[in-house]
């Protein structure tokens, strides 16, 4: 099962609804909410795995699933000064859970859940409501890590989103482990080998470029990477209309400035 699409609000800020597919990559301007909108999923999952304490007294969220049969469920909640106010979910167009400050349905059946806890929570059954056991599997098998404070250090523990922590090598092994019928190691290859196969991207954007180059040429440069290079010129008219299209839907003004260094 995936997530297809996330909204939220808190006491705070509010992220109208997002769309996801298979990878996904968010781009902005500093300040914009990228780690707002990761840290908006962050809690969601936390919260879903019973804990309260990682949660803002008060926030709402929507969110869309496809199971692996590709059936859509539809799951939000309404939590306020720690009481489940409206909790929904749907498969489909069918509703399965229904519930305000005063009563909780599954179907047409009452049920009297904790005022503090999801229904999703503390009705799990497997049989009659798989749908709840497949969002709860969803969120306590998703794996999230930040890389802020990573260094070259073999040994170092790197915080999950998830209240995990995983070392260095851990991190490449798992990596590794992605990669089916593979046939290398990826935690005893050489930095320019990995860089094969992982990507790096800098916080700031100048240290993933080169400095003496236009943005434009360094469109060209990444996008000729891993290709044979010749003596020919990296840069043609059709290819300096496709990074301007590419440039314009970030919304950063980069389009008019394409010859800066």
């Amino acid at each position: 099962m995936k997530i297809t699409s996330f909204e939220y609000s808190d006491y705070s800020w509010a992220l109208d609804k997002v769309s996801f597919g298979n990878l996904n990559l968010i781009v902005g301007r500093n300040a914009v909410g990228k780690s707002k909108t990761l840290n908006a999923i962050v809690l969601f999952v936390r919260f879903l795995n019973g804990d309260a304490n990682a949660a803002t007294p008060s926030h709402w969220c929507k969110v869309e699933f496809v199971t692996d049969d590709n059936t859509i469920l539809t799951y939000g909640y309404d939590y306020t000064d720690n009481v489940i106010t409206d909790e929904t979910l749907y498969r489909g167009t069918d509703k399965i859970i229904s519930r305000n400050k005063e009563h909780a349905f599954i179907g047409n059946t009452e049920v009297n859940p904790p005022a503090n806890k999801l229904c999703v929570q503390s009705q799990r059954d497997t049989k009659n409501y798989p749908e709840f056991e497949s969002i709860m599997q969803w969120a306590e098998k998703l794996k999230g890590y930040s890389f802020s404070e990573l260094s070259s250090s073999k040994s170092i523990e790197i915080p999950s989103l998830f209240n995990e922590k995983i070392t260095f090598s851990d991190m490449y092994e798992k990596i590794y482990q992605i990669e089916e019928k593979r046939d290398f190691v990826i935690n005893k290859m050489k930095e320019f080998e990995r860089a094969r196969r992982i990507a790096r991207v800098y916080q700031d954007p100048a240290l993933g470029t080169s400095p003496n180059l236009t943005v434009l040429e360094n469109l060209a440069l990444a996008d000729n990477k891993g290709h044979m290079y010749g003596l020919s010129f990296a840069l043609n008219k059709k290819k300096k209309a496709e990074y301007i299209d590419l440039l314009k839907s970030l919304g950063m003004g980069l389009e008019e400035r394409i010859n800066t260094k």
